[in-house]
């Protein structure tokens, strides 16, 4: 796994809520290679709790997690540091991906 961190561009998480509680945080962060540096996540959910929590995930991740609505392609595109037809391919994917 952690040579996936070395090459990994950024991250796009798509969800319908719920988020980790705090010993869940602790050890997703504990899990981290020494001297980790975050690609760009964007974390996209209608769920405000999941929102918040990624913002609280973001303290110690050197700014790179930000959570965005469904709608906000152009805030995710930026923050990934791609282009937007690539983050409407990876929004459709997610969404073929999604149980109904």
């Amino acid at each position: 796994m952690e040579e996936l961190h070395s090459i990994a561009r950024g991250l796009l998480v798509v969800s319908k809520g719920g988020q980790p509680d705090a010993a869940q945080r602790q050890a997703a962060l504990d899990t981290l290679p020494e001297g980790f540096v975050a690609p760009p996540v964007a974390v996209v959910s209608h769920d405000t709790m999941a929102r918040g929590i990624v913002t609280a995930l973001n303290w110690f991740l050197n700014d790179s997690h930000r959570a965005f609505e469904p709608s906000d392609v152009t805030g995710v595109m930026k923050h990934l540091g791609q282009k937007e037809d690539e983050v409407r391919e990876l929004f459709a994917f997610a969404r073929e991906l999604t149980p109904r």
